[in-house]
């Protein structure tokens, strides 16, 4: 029966060390286990903060260069409108130019035209002055010789018959002279009233046709005027309309980078949702299968306290059937209770406990009696 009893007492023993080893086992294990998380939480975390800091560079980056861009872009737009200006404006002036050279040919060409006239008429007031003279001239003259004649007629009255005859022979070759002179007088006062005339006709035809000419050069300079203003605007509209085309252009092209950018954004931020997820669930599933080895060890150690109580149950029945050997199985109870009290105590403190250097005996060892040393000092 003793040696039962020390058989039992020392299977007790070897089940309560080798739960002690495997409470020991079981902390390290979960202080590893635990280390490595963490060490993969600070590790993701870290990869974490250096993405999102490669993401900021990353975006701050493509900031700066679309900002450069447009500052770029701006200065070529206002130099663009700059130099459309400074055309429009030189346009503008020459088209003034243009405008009054043409007020000046005009100006010129009606004080040429008034001169000309001015001319005519004084050409034409001389011209009949002189004619009016040597009318007038002719006149007198025919005055003078009828005058005269009449004084020599009545000079002469008193002459002979036979100086009559010749008289009048002298007298009407004067007239036929005088009429002559009259004749030519008026011939030559026709013909320069007819050239006067033709020249006043032919210059009134030329200055027509001068002014017809002036007409259609001023018409065909105002046409080509209207048509350079024309093509001027039309340049002008259309340099406006490509400006604004361009404008829209980059505005587009600026619309599609910011969509494509957010659409990038929205994928890796995407991305990184799902990567967090998977780590959140690998790191659940880990932390999931460190809850069920906790488990199965506790299910593994009650089921081992129920192997212990068993077996001190069934020591306890024998040395109920043994009246002489009571009091001694009864201490060796008490004493293996105290013991698993002890134990567990011992087990309890070693669990909470962050340091099992602290539980090792002077070899570096956890033992029963180590543990049961410290759980009494405790």
């Amino acid at each position: 029966e003793r040696e039962r009893m020390e058989v039992s007492k020392r299977r007790q023993e070897r089940e309560l060390q080798q739960m002690v080893e495997h409470e020991v086992k079981r902390a390290e294990l979960l202080a590893k286990q635990q280390k490595k998380i963490d060490e993969m939480e600070e590790r993701a975390a870290e990869q974490r903060r250096q993405k999102a800091a490669n993401e900021k560079a990353w975006i701050d980056k493509q900031r700066e260069i679309e900002l450069q861009k447009k500052r770029e872009e701006d200065e070529i737009e206002a130099e663009a409108r700059r130099m459309a200006e400074e055309r429009y404006v030189r346009e503008k002036e020459m088209q003034e130019k243009l405008e009054r050279e043409e007020k000046e040919r005009k100006r010129q060409a009606r004080e040429a035209e008034m001169e000309r006239r001015r001319k005519a008429e004084e050409a034409r007031l001389e011209t009949q002055a002189i004619l009016d003279a040597q009318a007038e001239l002719v006149r007198q003259n025919r005055l003078k010789m009828e005058k005269q004649d009449a004084e020599r007629a009545r000079r002469m009255q008193e002459e002979a018959e036979e100086r009559a005859a010749s008289n009048a022979a002298k007298r009407a070759k004067a007239d036929a002279r005088i009429a002559s002179a009259l004749t030519q007088n008026e011939a030559m006062l026709a013909k320069k009233r007819a050239d006067f005339e033709a020249r006043e006709k032919a210059a009134a035809m030329r200055q027509a046709e001068l002014d017809e000419i002036q007409r259609r050069e001023t018409q065909k300079k105002l046409e080509d005027e209207r048509r350079k203003e024309q093509e001027r605007k039309d340049k002008y509209r259309a340099a406006c309309e490509a400006e604004e085309a361009r404008k829209n252009s980059i505005r587009q092209k600026a619309l599609e980078k910011e969509r494509a950018l957010a659409e990038l954004y929205a994928k890796r931020k995407k991305e990184n949702d799902i990567k967090k997820l998977e780590s959140d669930f690998e790191l659940k599933l880990r932390l999931d299968r460190v809850d069920a080895i906790q488990k199965n060890q506790t299910y593994q150690r009650a089921v081992g306290l129920e192997k212990i109580k068993a077996s001190f149950d069934k020591t306890r029945s024998m040395l109920d059937e043994r009246q002489e050997l009571m009091k001694q199985r009864k201490q060796a109870n008490m004493n293996a209770a105290m013991q698993r009290q002890t134990m567990q105590s011992a087990m309890d403190t070693m669990k909470r406990s962050k340091d099992l250097s602290k539980m090792a005996g002077s070899g570096g060892t956890v033992s029963m009696n180590d543990l049961l040393s410290k759980s009494a000092v405790f």
